[in-house]
């Protein structure tokens, strides 16, 4: 099936018809809703009404894309990561950065809601670690149910998850081997591994506590748009529809680099007020935490390569 230009709901419900695909026009509204589609381009009120809005051409190809996935991946948090990719290393305006910070939003959602949603968000935090290889089944349980723990209650404890994590480090020539066979990125030491949970773990809160702008999101594209082109390598197809390894990892590094980004912007504002509060007997300010941490000192220098 060939799409080539802009097409109304009932277009979009003939595509998927087409193509093997029973929806209704309520999946369409939910998914626009959700951020797995964009708004529908409303046009001029005519003579006789108004024409039924349009769907641009990508947001139709978008449509089957997502359609295809279902199949095999039928959770709307899962498909949100498919437009969140292709905004970032797609073709420029085939997600608008409107629809990409709806998609966010569903994708992380708020882990406090629920256990079960705390597992899932435990799961796409630590992912690379899910390989039988790295320690036992029984260890890398523990590991996910910590994480998890971490999540629903907002209670970070550091060096509770650090336990948990060293025995999937060792031995770190077969921790390295095995996460980049997968063709992943993942912390090489523990210490890292939970500092990078703690920053995504605050990314996460932003995105859930609505903190994230349209501008937030455009400066980080931008940012990532900026890095040499090789660390982009691998992450479209030649038809320009995002692998896997892209999918897989986009939805990390958007959440990762947002938590940074809060933290960063923390520090710029708590630094200048401790400098005062040192002169005028003012508390200094707190560095941002998620309910009480016990976490290494050494988490956030390892992580960054600064003192702070």
């Amino acid at each position: 099936m060939t799409i080539s230009g802009p097409g109304t709901i009932d277009d979009l419900v003939h595509d998927a018809a087409l193509a093997g695909h029973a929806v209704t026009k309520r999946l369409v509204h939910d998914w626009v809703s959700l951020g797995l589609l964009d708004r529908p381009q409303r046009r001029r009120t005519g003579p006789h009404g108004s024409d039924k809005a349009l769907h641009s051409v990508h947001q139709r190809k978008l449509f089957q894309l997502l359609l295809g996935a279902r199949v095999g991946t039928p959770r709307i948090p899962l498909l949100a990561r498919i437009p969140l990719t292709i905004w970032l290393y797609g073709e420029s305006g085939a997600v608008p950065t409107r629809q990409a910070l709806r998609a966010l939003v569903t994708h992380v959602g708020d882990p406090r809601g629920s256990k079960p949603r705390a597992l899932e968000t435990a799961r796409f935090l630590i992912a690379p670690l899910d390989d039988r290889r790295l320690g036992t089944a029984h260890l890398r349980r523990e590991f996910l149910h910590a994480v998890r723990d971490a999540l629903y209650t907002g209670s970070f404890d550091g060096n509770h998850l650090l336990a948990k994590a060293r025995p999937l480090f060792e031995p770190p020539e077969l921790h390295r081997q095995v996460v980049y066979s997968r063709g992943l990125t993942a912390a090489r030491t523990p210490e890292t591994l939970i500092f990078e949970v703690r920053v995504k773990m605050l990314g996460g809160r932003v995105i859930a506590e609505g903190g994230v702008s349209l501008a937030d999101l455009e400066a980080i594209r931008e940012l990532w748009l900026s890095m040499p082109p090789f660390s982009r390598e691998g992450m479209l197809n030649d038809v320009g529809l995002p692998t896997a390894q892209a999918i897989e990892t986009s939805g990390n590094w958007l959440v990762f680099s947002l938590g940074a980004q809060a933290l960063s912007k923390h520090w710029s504002e708590a630094k200048p007020n401790a400098h005062r509060g040192s002169h005028s007997g003012k508390p200094q300010v707190a560095p941002p935490h998620l309910g009480s941490s016990s976490a290494p000192a050494t988490d956030y220098q390892s992580a960054t390569g600064r003192n702070t």
